[in-house]
């Protein structure tokens, strides 16, 4: 495992970071994740948002295949 961080481009989303306070993420804001926190993001109060995930390893690239069983 491994830090994350997002960058994010569009809208506003909001985060909660283990024991922070709950806060807004703006267009151009960069938030990161120490390596083993607990994280959550949610859409801020916009109508959409978007964010560009960064990490170095390939186990945590958030990239669900659907599995080949549940078809």
């Amino acid at each position: 495992m491994s830090g994350e961080f997002w960058f994010v481009l569009e809208g506003q989303i909001e985060y909660k970071i283990e024991s922070q306070p709950t806060f807004i993420a703006e267009v151009g804001d960069v938030v990161y994740v120490p390596k083993g926190l607990w994280h959550r993001a949610h859409h801020g109060p916009g109508a959409r948002s978007t964010r560009l995930a960064m990490n170095g390893y390939p186990e945590m690239l958030h990239n669900y295949q659907p599995n080949d069983e549940l078809r």
